[in-house]
C-alpha cells in the first residue's frame, strides 16, 4: 500500500509539473507581450492545457517504458537466473536486451529534446499532441545551429554547477532541513532554462520584436 501510495504521489507530481512548465511558458510569453501575468493566471493557462501536455510529457518516456517491459519479460524467460552454469548462455540472454538498450537510448533523448519544442508549440500555438511534436521538429531544423548552441551551454552549466555544488548538495541531501533549500536552488535553474528556451522560440518563429 506504501510503495502504490508513493507511485501515485510521484505520478501527481509529475504532472503538476508538466501544468507548471506550461505556465510558466505562458506568462514568460505574456510578459514579453507586454500583459500582466502573475502565479493564478499562468497555472490556469497550464491547467487548460493540461492533458495535451501531459501526453507531450508521456511520449519521451515511452521508449524507456518498453525497454522494461522487455527487461522483465528477458528475466522472466530466463527464470530470473543468470548466474554462469553449464549450458547457460548468456550473451544470447542479455546482448537483444544491450541492442535494444542502445537503440531507445537516443531516441529517448531525442524526443527529450524535442519536447522542450513541443511544450511551446502547445502554449504558444495551441496546438495538439502530434502537431506540437512536429511543429517542434520543424522549428529545432530550422535553428538547429542555435539550438545546439543552447544545449551546449545548458550542459556546461549543468556540469559546472554539479562540480560547484557538489558538496553542498550532499550535505543538503542529508539533512532534511535542507531539503527545501536544495528543491529551491533546482527549481530556480529549471526556471532560467525554462525562460531561456521560451524566449528563443518567440525568436525563431518571428514572435520577439526586433
Amino acid at each position: 500500500v506504501l510503495v502504490i501510495a508513493m507511485v501515485l504521489f510521484g505520478i501527481a507530481l509529475w504532472a503538476m509539473g508538466q501544468i507548471a512548465r506550461g505556465g510558466s511558458i505562458s506568462a514568460v510569453n505574456d510578459l514579453e507581450n507586454e500583459k500582466p501575468a502573475g502565479f493564478v493566471s499562468a497555472f490556469q493557462a497550464g491547467w487548460e492545457k493540461g492533458w495535451r501536455l501531459l501526453g507531450i510529457g508521456v511520449i519521451p518516456a515511452i521508449p524507456g517504458l518498453i525497454l522494461i517491459v522487455i527487461a522483465i519479460s528477458v528475466m522472466f524467460f530466463s527464470g530470473f537466473n543468470f548466474s554462469p552454469e553449464p549450458g547457460w548462455n548468456g550473451a544470447a540472454v542479455l546482448a537483444p536486451l544491450l541492442a535494444v538498450t542502445c537503440l531507445f537510448v537516443p531516441v529517448m533523448l531525442v524526443l527529450s529534446a524535442l519536447q522542450t519544442f513541443a511544450n511551446r508549440a502547445c502554449m504558444l500555438e495551441d496546438l495538439g499532441v502530434i502537431e506540437s511534436y512536429r511543429r517542434g521538429w520543424e522549428v529545432l531544423t530550422e535553428n538547429l545551429g542555435p539550438a545546439v548552441i543552447l544545449f551546449v551551454l545548458q550542459l556546461v552549466i549543468n556540469i559546472v554547477l554539479g562540480l560547484i555544488f557538489f558538496l553542498p548538495a550532499i550535505l543538503a541531501a542529508m539533512c532534511c532541513l535542507l531539503w527545501p533549500v536544495l528543491v529551491g536552488v533546482q527549481a530556480a535553474f529549471a526556471a532560467f532554462y525554462s525562460i531561456l528556451w521560451t524566449l528563443a522560440w518567440r525568436e525563431w518563429v518571428g514572435l520577439a520584436e526586433a
